[in-house]
């Protein structure tokens, strides 16, 4: 082999190098880059779900102040009309 030939296939040998090397380093960068919206969007379900849980308990106690409400309007309308009834006998 000649002086220009091993010139040209160390020179091959390098453009081949630098290019894996970047490819991997191009590929490595992506994949950190991928891992941490995974994490950013696992944060955001897990907080997700902690408001969910809170607006079910939140629904709940609603649920059960309606009922308290309901229940007193109900005894409300039955002494006003036990009263009613008074005024008529």
């Amino acid at each position: 082999m000649d002086k220009g030939t091993k010139s040209q296939i160390a020179g091959w040998f390098i453009t081949i190098a630098f290019s894996v090397v970047g490819a991997w380093a191009t590929m490595n960068a992506r994949m950190y880059e991928v891992e941490k919206k995974i994490e950013i969007v696992q944060l955001q379900i897990d907080n997700s779900k902690e408001s969910l849980t809170q607006n079910q308990n939140d629904v709940k106690d609603i649920k059960e102040l309606f009922l308290k409400i309901d229940k007193s309007i109900t005894e409300i309308n039955g002494k006003l009309q036990l009263k009613e009834d008074k005024k008529w006998r």
